[in-house]
């Protein structure tokens, strides 16, 4: 499997096991940070950006947490803390499934 074919799979297998109730689209672009999550009430849509000229391995690192915040992001502790328990538990929950699924 290409590096281009996990990456791939990976969002289909995200979106698959951790559905969320509004779209959401990754982009991989230029950007200095690793990744970032915005959601715009506007459109009512999340917006995953992933640095596009990173490893393999830490875009899928990055994309795994951003995802997390996704599924946190209306949660009780969001608004005080982007990195709160609510966070810690389903990134943990989403590296883990993760790691078992090894592409199917």
């Amino acid at each position: 499997m290409t590096s281009q074919q996990k990456w791939l799979a990976t969002l289909r297998w995200l979106r698959r096991n951790f559905p969320v109730e509004f779209p959401v689209s990754v982009r991989s672009c230029d950007m200095k940070d690793c990744g970032d999550t915005t959601f715009s009430d506007k459109t009512q849509d999340f917006k995953v950006r992933i640095r596009g000229n990173q490893s393999l391995s830490l875009k899928l690192d990055t994309v795994l947490h951003e995802w997390a915040h996704v599924i946190t992001w209306f949660g009780a502790e969001f608004q005080t803390e982007a990195h709160g328990g609510e966070w810690g538990i389903a990134y943990a929950r989403i590296y883990r499934t993760f790691l078992d699924w090894d592409y199917g």
